[in-house]
């Protein structure tokens, strides 16, 4: 069993008020407390407030949960690195939420079977070549997505990879050449082996892990809700015959 690793308390939750109050989380009295001005938050450590927010559906519930009676104009964590930053809480998140629980404070824990799931889900997406997610991460065009260098050359070289096979697979070889083809097909699952564990490697570091998955949540659930839509459009395309269209009507 793996010990828990002490770890700084270095992140603060801060909740902000339309009546432009503010609010911290204090771990210890699990309460959260008016901050006054010139006041320094309480810090815990990112895994405790994921623990905490990822369990509760979003900020306004959490805010009345813990009796703060204004409404929430905005929540993000604070951490000091060269000045002040700031990162999204994670709201309603019960596959997050689990993850935080069993983070000891090492590296992520992917021989619990719950975790290996989650990079799992993470990986075959950013391996798809028909999914954009591994752009998303790597090219990061609005530069929201921090990720280490180490991780980006992985994933790179990782759909390279997966390129590479998509290309060898649509030759046909020759019945002379299937003991060349047998050969290159065990080379290129070892190397698509060691992208696997490459990459799990480099996100066994929490805060690597958190940004890649809960970028992976948001991908996924804009592309549900865009394929809804998609849907929603051709239904309405069939329930409205084109000979019912009237002149002052358009088309959808």
């Amino acid at each position: 069993m793996t010990e828990k690793k002490e770890r700084a308390n270095r992140y603060s939750l801060i909740f902000e008020t339309i009546n432009n109050n503010y609010y911290y989380y204090d771990a210890n009295k699990e309460i959260f407390v008016k901050m006054y001005e010139n006041e320094t938050p309480a810090k815990t450590t990112l895994e405790k407030i994921d623990f905490l927010t990822a369990n509760i559906y979003d900020k306004s519930t959490a805010a009345k949960t813990f009796g703060i009676d204004e409404e929430i104009k905005r929540a993000y964590i604070t951490y000091q690195f060269k000045g002040e930053r700031r990162i999204a809480p994670v709201f309603n998140n019960k596959k997050w939420a689990y993850i935080a629980s069993t983070y000891k404070g090492n590296e992520i824990d992917f021989k619990d079977k719950e975790n290996l799931s989650a990079y799992n889900e993470v990986y075959y997406e950013i391996a798809d070549l028909n999914s954009k997610f591994g752009d998303v991460l790597t090219k990061n065009e609005v530069r929201l997505i921090n990720l280490n260098p180490e991780t980006k050359a992985i994933i790179i070289g990782l759909r390279a990879h997966e390129k590479a096979i998509k290309s060898k697979n649509q030759y046909e070889f020759s019945a002379t050449n299937m003991e060349t083809a047998v050969i290159i097909n065990e080379i290129y699952s070892k190397d698509r082996y060691g992208f696997y564990m490459d990459l799990k490697k480099s996100l066994s570091e929490y805060r690597e892990f958190r940004t890649v998955y809960l970028n992976y949540c948001k991908f996924k659930k804009i592309n549900e809700s865009k394929k809804a839509q998609e849907e929603i459009v051709q239904k309405k395309k069939v329930l409205v015959p084109p000979h019912q269209i009237s002149m002052f009507e358009k088309e959808i």
